[in-house]
C-alpha cells in the first residue's frame, strides 16, 4: 500500500453510545491511519466542523457520530470541505444517521432519498455537475468487505478514473422540471 506521509486525518466521534463510537470503531482505525503516515487528531465533539481553516488542512475525516445535532454552520463548513476534496469516510449509522435534522448533510452523504432527481438525470444529465472518480468495492478485509470506496482523484498519484459521479445539482432547473411533470398529470 502506498504510504501517505504528511497526510492529516481528523477523527470525529460521539453521539449515541449504541454504535460504540470509540472503543469498537474509531479506536480500531486510528493505529492503521498512523501506521500509514497520517497525523491523527481526535475530536469527541462537533466543534471542529465549524473551523473552516482546520478542515481545509485535513486530508481525511473519519466520522462515527450517531444521532447528533450539528449547527447549520458546522454542517455548511463540513460540506464545503468535502466538496473541495477533503475525504469523508465512515460506516453505518456513524455517518448516514448522524444529523437527521440537516437536509444539507443528508444530501451530502446520500442519506436523503433523491430518486426523483435520479430519474430526471437519466433524461437530462445536464441537471447535475459531473466529476471523474475511481470507485472500487473492498474485497480483501474481513471488516470492510463489500464497502464501496470512491476516490475523487485529488492525490498526486490518483488511480485511473472509472466512472463519473454527480457532485452538484442545478436545483432551480430540476425543481422546474419536476413541477412541470407533476402539473402535466392533472
Amino acid at each position: 500500500m502506498q504510504e501517505l506521509e504528511g497526510r492529516r486525518a481528523l477523527v470525529v466521534r460521539g453521539g449515541w453510545e449504541g454504535h460504540c463510537p470509540v472503543d469498537a470503531t474509531t479506536d480500531v482505525f486510528i493505529p492503521f491511519l498512523r501506521e500509514h503516515g497520517y497525523t491523527v487528531a481526535v475530536h469527541d465533539d462537533l466543534d471542529v466542523y465549524a473551523d473552516a481553516a482546520e478542515l481545509a488542512r485535513t486530508d481525511l475525516i473519519l466520522q462515527c457520530y450517531t444521532q447528533g445535532t450539528a449547527t447549520d454552520e458546522q454542517v455548511s463548513t463540513l460540506c464545503a470541505a468535502v466538496t473541495a476534496g477533503t475525504g469523508f469516510a465512515g460506516w453505518h449509522g456513524g455517518i448516514v444517521d448522524s444529523f437527521r435534522a440537516s437536509p444539507e448533510y443528508l444530501h451530502m452523504t446520500g442519506g436523503q432519498w433523491a430518486a426523483h432527481l435520479a430519474v430526471a438525470v437519466v433524461s437530462q444529465p445536464e441537471l447535475v455537475q459531473w466529476r471523474a472518480a475511481s470507485v472500487a468495492v473492498e474485497t480483501a478485509s474481513e471488516r470492510t468487505r463489500g464497502v464501496a470506496v470512491a476516490d475523487l482523484l485529488t492525490t498526486d498519484d490518483p488511480p485511473a478514473p472509472n466512472c463519473q459521479i454527480a457532485v452538484g445539482v442545478d436545483v432551480d432547473a430540476f425543481t422546474e422540471l419536476f413541477l412541470q411533470r407533476i402539473r402535466s398529470l392533472s
